[in-house]
């Protein structure tokens, strides 16, 4: 499965070395340039830096084409503006 997870800080980290050791294919959204340096080089997970919001940012990272899309930020309200725009995007690209 296509996965793409929004936040990589430590409940996003574990979920995608679970998934990416399951043999799925996971893209991890996250802001922080260390983190993302982070999670490339201990789990091997896509990582794109930028803002989980953003729909260029959703875009890029293959939000359409995935057959799952988790929210792991650390604010409620960032998990439902994600989880909206992982919906538009699926609407609008579909």
């Amino acid at each position: 499965m296509r996965i793409l997870i929004a936040g990589g800080g430590r409940v996003g980290g574990v979920l995608a070395a679970k998934l990416i050791g399951e043999q799925h294919q996971v893209t991890v959204v996250e802001r922080d340039r260390a983190v993302c340096d982070r999670l490339f080089e201990e789990i091997g997970a896509l990582v794109v830096c930028g803002d989980a919001m953003n729909p260029q940012v959703l875009e890029s990272a293959g939000v359409v084409g995935a057959d799952v899309a988790c929210a792991v930020l650390p604010r409620d309200s960032d998990n439902l503006a994600f989880a909206n725009g992982a919906v538009t995007a699926g609407d609008t690209f579909a």
